[in-house]
């Protein structure tokens, strides 16, 4: 809730050291932030051969549903963890 008596949000009820551990937002590392963008490449590529062959029905809406849960767990499992990787590693990658 914000903090006036208006009740309207201001800058400051939006900082991120005043929002809830759990909806803060991450300082990534330049490695992080590299994996963090192949992972999107990689289900952007999903996404396309998603639009590109299934139908719309209940089974491809879940489809798309578990592929964008798949996405914000592996995103997230860079983010809130002690990743260790490296740009050796994102290089041996990208090859």
């Amino acid at each position: 809730m914000p903090d006036n008596n208006e009740n309207e949000l201001t800058e400051e009820d939006l900082k991120d050291e005043n929002l809830h551990d759990k909806a803060r937002s991450y300082n990534l590392s330049p490695e992080k932030e590299e994996i963090v963008k192949l992972i999107r490449w990689a289900f952007s590529e999903m996404y396309t051969c998603f639009d590109t062959l299934l139908e719309s029905n209940r089974e491809s809406s879940l489809a798309y549903t578990k592929l964008e849960e798949a996405q914000m767990w592996a995103i997230k499992s860079v983010t809130h963890n002690n990743y260790t990787k490296t740009m050796d590693d994102i290089q041996e990658f990208k090859k």
